[in-house]
């Protein structure tokens, strides 16, 4: 039976999926103080949120769904992280992995937590590899 992707670690460890979350609050929570500080002009704040939230929303929807199917139907393989790059509140880590007699590698940027700061260069891990396009793979730990 194959595992399940954790919604909160989802959220709490995929960069774009908490970005796209973020995004729509931070709008309104503009839209809220703009209009106790103007009389109007919230009106285009207004159709920027549902916009972007439509937008946003599609994408968490689409992420969501890739790590189900990659949950569901991935191949797991051991991995070595070959490169650790953080920036502010980000970690970019790199991966290698041997999948159908080719090594193949892919790039995850996560949200920088105690559960992503962890990795160095050289740790080895274990990926799902997406059936649909073997140069996607996520850290089975992290999202579990």
């Amino acid at each position: 039976m194959p595992s399940k992707p954790s919604f909160f670690r989802i959220i709490s460890n995929d960069y774009v999926t908490y970005t796209c979350i973020a995004f729509p609050l931070i709008c309104l929570i503009v839209i809220l103080v703009s209009s106790f500080l103007t009389a109007g002009g919230t009106a285009i704040f207004l159709l920027f949120l549902v916009i972007g939230s439509m937008i946003a929303g599609t994408i968490v929807v689409a992420r969501l769904a890739l790590f189900y199917r990659i949950f569901n139907f991935g191949t797991g393989v051991e991995a070595v992280i070959s490169r650790v790059v953080c920036f502010r509140n980000q970690i970019s880590v790199s991966l290698q992995y041997g999948y159908q007699g080719e090594l193949r590698t892919c790039k995850q940027i996560f949200l920088k937590n105690a559960a992503t700061s962890r990795y160095s260069v050289g740790d080895e891990v274990v990926v799902l590899i997406d059936p649909n396009n073997p140069q996607r793979a996520v850290i089975k730990e992290l999202f579990q």
